[in-house]
This record gives C-alpha cells, sequence and structure tokens, in this order.
C-alpha cells in the first residue's frame, strides 16, 4: 500500500518508512496471485490463523499485549488472507521512479534473503530510496521491538542518523 502510494500520489508522501514490502517478480505476477489466493481461503488457512496469532501474545511485550489483542480482534482471517493474495500480485508499480520522497525501506536480519532483495529493489527504483536491514531481527521485528521502531521513524523524520540495529545491508552478517 505504502509502496502505491509512493507512485501514484508522491506529493501525498514527504517521508517514509516502510518495512516488510513485498515484491513479486515471478513471471505472470497475476497468476501467482490467484495461485495464493486458493490455499488463502480454506478453513485449513483460518486454523493456521488462529494458531499463530495465539502463539504471538507469548512474543508481545506485556506493555503492548492490550494493543496486540485489539489488532488481532479487528482483521479476520478473511480480510488477512486478501492482504496475502493482494501482497502476492504486487509488482512494481509504473512512476516509482519518479517520486522524490526519501523513503526508508528496512527487512529484518533474519528474513529471507529474497525479502532483503525485494527492499533493496524498491529502494533502487526511487531517487532518495534507503535500504537497511534491522540486525539480527525478524520480519516482524517493529512488533517486537517497537521502541527501536519508534526511534528508527523519529531518526528519519527528522533526518538523523539511524540507530546502530538498523544498518546497511552491506553491513550486515547474515
Amino acid at each position: 500500500m505504502g509502496v502505491q502510494l509512493l507512485a501514484t500520489e508522491p506529493k501525498v508522501v514527504d517521508r517514509a518508512v516502510l518495512c516488510g514490502t513485498f515484491l513479486n517478480t515471478l513471471p505472470l505476477a497475476q497468476v501467482t496471485r490467484r495461485l495464493l489466493a486458493l490455499p488463502a481461503r480454506n478453513s485449513m488457512y483460518r486454523w493456521m490463523v488462529r494458531r499463530y496469532r495465539i502463539t504471538w501474545q507469548v512474543k508481545v511485550p506485556a506493555a503492548h499485549i492490550a494493543e496486540y489483542r485489539e489488532d488481532v480482534r479487528l482483521i479476520t482471517s478473511g480480510q488477512l488472507a486478501d492482504v496475502t493474495t493482494a501482497a502476492a500480485g504486487f509488482t512494481l508499480p509504473d512512476k516509482l521512479d519518479k517520486s522524490e520522497s526519501p523513503t526508508l525501506f528496512v527487512t529484518g536480519g533474519k528474513e529471507l534473503p529474497v525479502a532483503r532483495r525485494w527492499a533493496a529493489a524498491l529502494a533502487q527504483q526511487m531517487p532518495n530510496g534507503v535500504d537497511r536491514v534491522a540486525t539480527a531481527m525478524p520480519h516482524d521485528w517493529p512488533t517486537h521491538y517497537p521502541d527501536l521502531f519508534a526511534r528508527t521513524v523519529d531518526c528519519w523524520l527528522t533526518d538523523s542518523a539511524l540507530p546502530p540495529e538498523i544498518a546497511s545491508p552491506h553491513s550486515v552478517r547474515r
């Protein structure tokens, strides 16, 4: 959503921090999207999502558990399937290279290498795109480390040095 907004309405976005970006670089992306929609809508998927959400409660800091439960309550498994399907069909948007908005793409250091390549590809398309890695962190690092995420956003918005945990992808050991 954020990448699409940067491509289609760049004047609306002054600066952006995007985490967990997905980019389908496969040929026939719309076929991939349709194929992923099938399992995302069956009862087994809904069961897995429920189990995953219950398991996650253990990993959420106690100070944020109420917020987590509210977020979980607000999104249904059907809506999550919609997000999965939309992400699977997301390709490099036209005009992203015209967006002047300084944009920070951050992936977790523990994410699959392909996720880091997607973020790098998106950052490279933008005149002011920057690719960084949250060292030794998973895909959903902002939920595990909300204070670090807040500091990262604050630094990016104020044009300050990023926290040391947010490193250049070339300086991070994987």
